[in-house]
């Protein structure tokens, strides 16, 4: 069975942001995730996505875009899929 756990959170904190109702402490750390998300090579600024199509060297292994919607993943906070595909940041879980 899918597991939506991951998704669920990160776009129920996404639509709580919207409405002024995301603590501070979420906000810092999407803040964070984001800036380095948007400095990444994999990331389509024009979706807004980690990019499905493109891949990173790491450690002599190839790490593809997860495809993930950045605003909401990066407001993820607890589930173990919250993590980048690149292990620049994880889930707090």
């Amino acid at each position: 069975m899918l597991d939506f756990s991951g998704i669920t959170e990160g776009f129920a904190n996404l639509i709580k942001d919207k409405l002024g109702l995301l603590s501070e402490e979420i906000q810092l750390i999407a803040l964070e995730r984001s800036k380095i998300c948007c400095s990444c090579p994999i990331f389509n600024s024009e979706t807004n996505r980690c990019d499905k199509t493109k891949s990173l060297i790491i450690d002599g292994k190839e790490i593809k875009g997860c495809g993930c919607y950045l605003p909401a993943k990066v407001k993820c906070i607890n589930s173990v899929k919250c993590t980048c595909p690149a292990n620049k940041w994880k889930s707090l879980q």
